[in-house]
């Protein structure tokens, strides 16, 4: 290490705030969240701490004489700065390497060891974490390009002094203004949002904080808060733990807002299919009851052919009974006839058989062949004997 051969220099940086902070160990992100009260009581801790260009690593176990000659500066002291309600540290660099860093307008970034942890998770301005640090120790002060906190700043004494000036001097307008202004049951003034067509010089306005009676510039609060904000958004997490997917939560808010617009979506999409299934399947049904409907009036134009078919073939058979009823009545009618003809043939043949035979009784008793009194004769025949014998 190059030494300065005058002796270091001093300056004074914000290098702390209250809130959640996130550490990498390899793979696994954890984050943290320490208050005010917490950081109060860790800072006599960095007095005489050593402090370096760039993080390094096993500080505590090395010794003294070693980190002599590895450090570029030491801590004077860590404090609580009332007139901007931070967390500062006096430090001293002693070498040429520091006093390059921060010329090149690097700033400052802590490291301490956790003493004490509650294993809980919560939210702290809506940013979740998994553990609140209740008490520690700070290891060293380093001096980086890329701060953990961005409101982290590095001042000479002169530059530290005037600052301070500024800022009791802006807290006193702005006490005084609120004196005047501010109703004793409100702790801030409300105002109506509208467009300034000229601005509005916040310079010089200071604003008391209700919880934590910190007195800051008005300029300074909104900074730190749009600062703040820029943090919240640019902070990595873990989306997938499996697969060591990690985005920013600005990038997971908008991956949530799309998936959610996507499931959206394909909702939508579901409820159209579901409707379209609906007026597919009811067509399909109407269909089908329609081919039922026709199959029906053809089965029943069948069953009605057919009926008329058997009426008409068993009126054939009426017809054919009927004729044959008819033909047999003339059958019956005609042997009828002949059976009285032959009747009376029969009739006649034995009534001209029967007069022939009378006769020849007639003849035979005349000559006297016969007895006469054997002889029996219908009365005309008889007188028709006498006539004659």
């Amino acid at each position: 290490m190059i030494q300065n051969a005058t002796a270091g220099k001093r300056f004074f940086g914000k290098h702390f705030w209250p809130g959640v902070a996130e550490y990498h160990e390899g793979e696994h992100v954890t984050r943290v969240y320490l208050n005010e009260d917490t950081i109060r009581r860790m800072n006599p801790s960095f007095e005489g701490k050593p402090v370096f260009v760039q993080h390094v690593d096993e500080v505590i176990s090395k010794p003294l004489d070693e980190l002599k000659q590895e450090a570029d500066g030491w801590v004077i002291r860590s404090f609580y700065n009332e007139v901007d309600g931070d967390t500062w540290a006096e430090f001293i660099v002693v070498s040429q390497r520091g006093l390059d860093a921060i010329r090149k307008g690097w700033r400052l970034s802590n490291a301490y060891i956790r003493k004490n942890t509650i294993p809980q998770r919560g939210l702290w301005n809506g940013v979740p974490y998994d553990e609140e640090i209740t008490d520690g120790e700070f290891e060293h002060l380093a001096i980086v390009s890329s701060p953990r906190y961005q409101q982290s700043v590095i001042l000479t004494p002169e530059e530290f002094k005037s600052y301070n000036e500024q800022k009791k001097a802006e807290l006193s307008r702005l006490q005084n203004s609120a004196d005047k202004h501010q109703e004793k049951s409100m702790p801030f003034n409300f105002f109506k949002k509208a467009k300034l067509e000229n601005g509005l010089d916040l310079d010089g306005l200071t604003v008391q904080l209700p919880n934590t009676k910190r007195e800051v510039a008005l300029v300074d609060l909104i900074k730190e808060a749009d600062v703040e904000m820029k943090e919240i958004k640019d902070q990595i997490i873990l989306v997938n733990e499996e697969k060591d997917e990690r985005m920013t939560i600005e990038e997971a808010v908008k991956e949530i807002k799309f998936l959610r617009n996507k499931c959206n979506e394909l909702e939508e999409e579901k409820k159209k299919e579901n409707e379209e299934d609906k007026k597919e399947e009811d067509k399909k049904e109407n269909e089908e009851d329609k081919k039922e409907e026709n199959k029906c009036n053809e089965e029943d134009k069948k069953d009605e052919a057919k009926c008329n078919e058997d009426e008409e073939k068993k009126d054939n058979e009426d017809d054919k009974d009927k004729k044959e009823n008819e033909e047999d009545k003339k059958e019956d009618k005609k042997e009828n006839e002949e059976t009285v003809e032959e009747v009376k043939e029969k009739t006649e043949e034995k009534v001209e058989k029967n007069f022939l035979n009378e006769l020849l009784n007639a003849q035979q008793i005349c000559d006297g062949q016969v007895a006469e009194e054997n002889i029996l004769l219908p009365s005309d025949r008889e007188a028709l004997g006498r006539k004659y014998y």
